[in-house]
């Protein structure tokens, strides 16, 4: 909107509007002048005062289609009113209120729009990494996962100590046999046979690259919807703050339109 001058608003109306020239170009004027008010300084905002538009015509003339074209090149929220079915508070019917709490609902509903469409395309990434981290899950490090083995492994023998000391009194000090820690060699060192460890830096390099072909034909895979079909499981964790939003006082009287309806259930 910040872009548009009043010419290319109009051009813009005459794609879906045919005639009313001299509406289009009021109208168009008047649009420009309200943006242009919203950035003056705070002390010159207050010496220009907003004005309002009045369209009169018979029906069909393209009132209504005007008014909504335009709410669409603002971005601002556009809602249809019809003054027959407004009544005095109190009575069966709408009231003023109602049609602000409307006007509200719809602009929290372009707010949402507008935010889900700013981190659609973050959202998908992040789920495409999730997605490919289920199919082909990464590698640990050799080191890591002999440290892993080991430790799974002295849990177990400390454990089975346990149990014989308690069945047979066999103390349970006795140390692991063998000497598991030392081995199981480290990558790039000896095995205890003196052969080279299998996982070398090359060996290791291999098996990266390798893997990281996998990642990279799984996200092409997903994206280009091949996989679709395909089921898997995930573990969803639930939000810390999953209370009930806060909503505001109700802005309206006894209407009979339920007025006061909580906006957290926008």
């Amino acid at each position: 909107m910040e872009n548009l001058t009043p010419r290319e608003i109009v051009a813009e109306l005459d794609r879906y509007i045919v005639g009313q020239a001299s509406a289009k170009r009021a109208v168009a004027i008047a649009l420009r002048n309200r943006y242009r008010r919203a950035r003056l300084p705070d002390e010159m905002r207050e010496e220009v005062i907003p004005k309002n538009i009045l369209m009169i015509g018979p029906t069909g003339v393209g009132k209504t289609e005007i008014a909504r074209r335009l709410a669409k090149l603002a971005r601002a929220p556009f809602l249809k009113i019809e003054a027959t079915k407004f009544t005095e508070v109190g009575y069966v019917g709408r009231d003023v209120d109602s049609m602000v709490r409307d006007l509200v609902q719809i602009s929290v509903r372009l707010v949402e729009a507008e935010m889900t469409e700013a981190v659609q395309g973050p959202a998908e990434a992040v789920a495409t990494d999730r997605i490919v981290e289920i199919l082909q899950p990464r590698r640990s490090k050799p080191a890591q996962a002999a440290a892993d083995v080991t430790k799974s492994a002295q849990d177990q023998w400390a454990e089975m100590q346990q149990q014989m000391s308690r069945l047979f009194g066999v103390p349970s000090a006795t140390p692991l046999p063998g000497g598991l820690p030392n081995a199981m060699p480290r990558p790039g060192e000896p095995s205890p046979d003196g052969k080279p460890a299998d996982r070398d830096d090359e060996y290791e390099r291999k098996k990266n690259e390798q893997e990281n072909r996998i990642r990279q034909r799984l996200q092409e895979q997903i994206a280009s919807g091949t996989r679709d079909e395909e089921e898997i499981e995930i573990e969803v964790e639930e939000s810390a703050g999953g209370g009930t939003p806060v909503g505001i006082l109700p802005m309206g009287g006894p209407g009979g339109d339920g007025s006061g309806q909580d906006l957290s259930e926008m």
